[in-house]
């Protein structure tokens, strides 16, 4: 699941490059019990949504290294929130850590987030063979992002189902 949990969280990315689209046909997903609670949002001091991203271990979040870059580099007060809505309190960040490839395009577009303390939630579970299963195959899509452009509903985690 660790690469399905891949796509799944860079899904919700609040800008990629610069286009920016809304999340289509998502749910709310608060279920706190299910996968989704691995699912979380990174957001800036001002309580803006900046990116989604997946947990991965105790301490460790996986997310788009554009995200990492501004969470690290230009805005230090980025803090990851684990909620179904983005106004909860956040987890500081240690140390962001984008892909060694990634030059500011969308290849190696990858990061890892150390987490000042360990997360509320449980990491995403591995599952085996996920990742080499051929097309067609179902996944879960989860992330917080805006439902339609100019809307003004990014606060919210969301979850659909979609086949790749």
């Amino acid at each position: 699941m660790r690469a399905l949990a891949f796509a799944v969280a860079l899904a919700g990315c609040a800008d990629v490059g610069a286009t920016r689209a809304p999340i289509a046909n998502g749910v709310e997903a608060p279920d706190e019990a299910s996968v989704e609670a691995s699912v979380v949002a990174l957001v800036d001091a001002r309580g803006d949504l900046r990116c989604s991203g997946a947990l991965i271990a105790e301490r460790v979040v996986l997310t788009a290294a554009h995200c990492a870059a501004d969470s690290a580099r230009a805005e230090p007060d980025v803090a990851v929130v684990f909620g179904p809505r983005t106004d909860e309190e956040g987890v500081a960040i240690l140390e962001a850590r984008a892909h060694p490839d990634w030059r500011g395009e969308v290849d190696a577009d990858v990061a890892l987030l150390l987490l000042a303390e360990p997360a509320s939630a449980a990491p995403l579970p591995l599952a085996p063979g996920a990742a080499a299963a051929p097309p067609p195959v179902s996944v879960r899509l989860v992330g917080y992002g805006l439902t339609a452009a100019g809307a003004d509903d990014d606060d919210r985690r969301r979850a659909g189902d979609a086949v790749t």
